[in-house]
């Protein structure tokens, strides 16, 4: 336990930091969502997650890939006051100097808070890692009821290479995921459909997971899982940001196949999405068709409209600088 406990510690000042951050962008949310188009915050968040990415592998197993500055909240009973509890790698002596003379007044945690503290963490990391492993098992067990569909079949849709389309009874809603479904040594990019669906939402379903693979969002949620798993389980802030992130996934992936279809099929587009829009949320690496939030996604379908060169260019923009200014400061918390 004595050892568990500053790794705990570090987790709980990270997730501090990245929830802060993370809970400005979501205030930003009426803003950002008229400015950027819905692959763009996708690349905002994505930028947010690779940050956890990397205070996770540093609390973890101390190596630490970007080197950022900061300073933290909680610190054990018996420090020097004003001493830092969180001491990042610092680029020169000076800044660490400055960290350690920091403005923000430590909170110092008993030995018994400290322990109930760390007791908490590891009940959410037990807690999540028994739900995923639960869910990827009852998948897995659909899935190899699923019979594939032949390749030449499939020579219209614009494919990730080597990808496997499965029809799948019982499924809970179509999704795509990348490899081990059937063996450890299959690696290939799966998509699961409905077996029940018809053939013209099975059409319009297929392009929608495909725009998942091509945009590589089942990598991007696999490792907004691993986040969360390993350090930040107990912020409600980043709970709301996997959410959003989720959001912007299927908004994105909607746009994208609102771009390939005539006006018909557009409106048969979006009454497939209500129809088959009460699908569960699928945890880790699986993104899926009628994930969240129908009713917004029907109101963005509905009001569609394909974005012209300079407001494209206008958001990409802003993307970067979104990032540069969240995710790119030195300055200590």
């Amino acid at each position: 336990m004595k050892l568990l406990i500053p790794t705990v510690l570090w987790s709980t000042n990270l997730g501090l930091m990245l929830g802060f951050t993370f809970g400005v962008l979501i205030l930003l949310r009426p803003v950002t969502r008229r400015l950027l188009r819905p692959k763009h915050q996708v690349v905002l968040w994505f930028a947010g997650w690779i940050m956890g990415i990397n205070m996770s592998l540093y609390t973890t197993c101390g190596w630490l890939p970007l080197t950022f500055t900061f300073r933290g909240l909680l610190m054990p009973k018996g420090e020097i006051p004003g001493q830092p509890a969180f001491l990042a790698l610092a680029s020169d002596p000076e800044q660490a100097e400055v960290l350690s003379r920091g403005s923000l007044l430590p909170l110092p945690l008993s030995d018994r808070a400290a322990q109930i503290l760390t007791i908490i963490w590891l009940v959410f990391l037990v807690a999540l890692v028994a739900a995923w492993l639960l869910q990827d098992f009852r998948l897995r067990q659909i899935m190899q009821r699923g019979t594939v569909l032949p390749q030449e079949s499939l020579s219209s849709y614009s494919l990730v290479p080597d990808t496997a389309v499965y029809l799948c009874p019982g499924l809970p809603t179509s999704f795509v995921r990348y490899g081990a479904a059937f063996s450890i040594a299959d690696e290939r990019p799966l998509i699961c459909l409905q077996k029940e669906l018809p053939p013209e939402q099975m059409r319009l379903v297929l392009l929608h997971e495909c725009a998942h693979l091509r945009l590589h969002h089942a990598w991007l949620k696999a490792i907004m899982m691993m986040v969360v798993i390993l350090n930040f389980a107990w912020n409600p802030l980043i709970w709301a940001a996997y959410r959003l992130t989720c959001r912007d996934m299927e908004l994105a992936c909607d746009e994208a196949v609102m771009e390939q279809l005539s006006p018909t099929d557009r409106r048969n587009y979006a009454r497939a999405l209500v129809e088959l829009g009460s699908g569960r949320c699928l945890w880790g690496g699986a993104a899926s068709f009628s994930e969240c939030d129908t009713v917004l996604r029907v109101k963005r379908l509905v009001n569609w409209q394909p974005w012209t060169p300079g407001s494209n260019a206008r958001s990409l923009v802003l993307t970067v600088l979104f990032i540069l200014f969240f995710f790119c400061g030195g300055s200590p918390l």
